[in-house]
């Protein structure tokens, strides 16, 4: 222990930068500031007690060198922390403000920050501190935004935002003007051949040879092509062959700005959220000279793809499966409580009952009957079996549900060709009148300027046409009765067959989760559980067909189960009833 209680004006210096733009000449000027601040001052900074972080966020709570100045102060190895600004020690205010209360008010430690002109000794420092916290934070979220800015910018450009994919590189554009300084150079898509002729050999291999995705993967790790440059490993797997098989990229079509980030003010972590598809069509663009695959290639791989999904009660081929996180029983993940909305757990002696875990674990829920497992999956089966999938009335309805949703979606794709047919209309006559007044020699200008925009909306409008009428001779025929009668037969064998397709067929089929509320039993102690399942044309209809259908005449039931044995007296008084 270096001083504790011993040494008056022993003082810590902690250092930070936070990118790889910067180098250690950062981290040498604000140790340099601090130890001149406390050589004028009285102070002691011995070499053990310079904490450095280099190249790490202040915006994360866990840092290497911010760790070990937190414990040095626990053990009373300095009394004073000098920082070059209160930025260095976080980027946070509400993480910030924690770790200096923490060492000024418990462990009685004096913090100063130089160009902040922060001393914890004085009688305001608690405002002064505040508001810087604030405005280091707000530097941040400044800082996200014009980075942002700056990506669209280059978007609307015509230049790289950094999305590139397997198959692509960029190169610098030539410019002539002066860059100014630390300014990167723009740079422009390009197709990378040695990486695209893979792409052309994974979707051959897919579509023509008709292999799987574990084949393609384990040929592509045996041949040693080299993956994308962000990879940290070398071999392939089907879930990175799945992706270039579904990735519009390879038609011409690049999407930007799928998602956003969002980080945790206290912790600092950061994790992606969705932004919502208005936004991201804004950004989409059209790059018809980057396309590698054709059309009819491209559909005829998402339509293997979607044949190898779960959804079509098979084996799951091309989807990345977790085999021990994979549903080992038919209602797992499918019952919840009625009265706290908390899932059901399956245990007990060879797992034989479902109960609420709620109410097992000591929460607030009272719901403290068990249900057997074999006794629901069986009564479950029964009412699915005789009530849904062999039923006349819903055999219709889940019929008329498929012919309403495809009628809808063709009339759809329909009026869109018509409105885009205008559209290339208009921009052709728009292009004639311009020829013509070149042609003439009128002076007008930026006449060639405006010739250049309208030729190549009038190519993207074609091309957007193209992908349009594509669709409407893709549209799936309008299947007949006996169609949906077979697919409800084939979804009965998945249900009553083996895991985990069972589980994941009936929660395809299910429109909620099977909810279950106890009922007391007259004269008796114990209740019974009470279930609720509710089913949807709509639904089952798109598990069928394997697409989301919107249909507008959507057929709804409940079916309510009562989950207890049939007694001998039971079945004297339904006995009694009947007659």
């Amino acid at each position: 222990m270096i001083c504790q209680n011993m040494l008056q004006g022993c003082a810590a210096v902690y250092a930070r930068y936070s990118s790889d733009l910067q180098d250690n000449s950062s981290i040498d000027g604000q140790i340099r500031k601090a130890r001149d601040w406390a050589e004028k001052n009285g102070f002691i900074i011995h070499e053990q007690l310079r904490f450095i972080d280099e190249a790490i966020s202040g915006t994360k709570d866990r840092r290497p060198g911010l760790d070990q100045m937190l414990a040095a102060a626990e053990r009373g190895e300095f009394d004073l922390l000098i920082v070059e600004s209160l930025s260095r020690l976080a980027r946070s205010h509400v993480y910030a403000s924690t770790v200096m209360m923490k060492l000024v008010y418990v462990l009685k430690i004096r913090i100063v920050g130089i160009d902040d002109g922060c001393d914890t000794n004085n009688s305001n420092w608690e405002l002064l501190a505040g508001i810087k916290n604030i405005l280091n934070e707000q530097f941040i979220r400044d800082l996200g935004k014009m980075v942002r800015r700056g990506h669209i910018e280059n978007l609307m450009q015509g230049f790289s935002a950094g999305d590139l994919c397997f198959g692509y590189k960029s190169e610098p554009v030539q410019e002539n003007r002066i860059r100014r300084r630390n300014q990167t150079a723009k740079k422009r898509y390009v197709i990378d051949e040695e990486k695209a002729r893979w792409v052309r050999k994974i979707f051959d291999w897919f579509v023509n040879e008709k292999r799987s995705l574990q084949w393609i993967a384990k040929k592509l790790t045996q041949l040693k092509v080299p993956k994308d440059n962000r990879a940290t490993t070398s071999s392939w797997n089907h879930c990175i062959v799945q992706r270039i098989l579904s990735n519009k990229k390879y038609l011409g079509v690049w999407a930007w700005g799928q998602k956003r980030t969002e980080r945790n003010p206290i912790t600092g972590k950061i994790r992606c959220v969705k932004c919502s598809p208005e936004e991201v069509k804004s950004y989409t663009r059209l790059l018809p000279e980057l396309r590698l695959i054709g059309d009819s290639l491209f559909t005829q791989a998402q339509a293997l793809l979607e044949e190898r999904k779960i959804t079509q009660f098979g084996k799951n081929r091309g989807l990345k499966q977790n085999i021990s996180c994979s549903p080992k029983y038919l209602l797992s993940g499918l019952v919840k409580c009625g009265i706290c909305g908390k899932s059901f757990y399956i245990g007990g002696r060879n797992r034989q009952y479902i109960y609420c875990q709620n109410h097992r674990s000591g929460g607030d829920c009272e719901n403290g009957t068990q249900l057997p497992r074999l006794l629901a999956e069986k009564l479950i089966l029964q009412q699915v079996t005789q009530k849904i999938l062999t039923n006349n009335r819903w055999i219709d309805a889940i019929h008329n549900a498929i012919k309403d949703s495809i009628l809808k979606n063709y009339n759809v794709v329909l009026g869109k060709i018509k409105c885009k047919e205008r559209a290339v209309i208009e921009l052709r006559q728009k292009i004639d009148r311009l020829l013509d007044q070149i042609e003439d020699a009128v002076p007008i200008p930026e006449l060639r300027q405006r010739l250049e925009i309208r030729t190549e909306e009038l190519n993207q409008a074609e091309i957007e046409l193209q992908e349009l009428r594509s669709r409407s001779g893709k549209t799936m025929p309008v299947p007949n009765r006996d169609w949906v009668l077979g697919k409800l037969s084939n979804l009965e064998k998945v249900i009553t067959g083996a895991m985990p397709s069972a589980n994941i067929a009936l929660k395809k089929l299910l429109d909620t989760p099977i909810t279950v509320v106890p009922i007391k039993i007259p004269e008796k102690k114990r209740c019974f559980l009470r279930g609720t399942i509710r089913f949807r044309a709509g639904k089952i209809a798109a598990t069928l067909t394997g697409n989301e259908l919107e249909s507008e005449n959507d057929f709804v039931e409940e079916i309510v189960i009562d989950f207890k044995k049939t007694t001998y007296r039971d079945k004297q008084r339904q006995k009694v009833v009947d007659l």
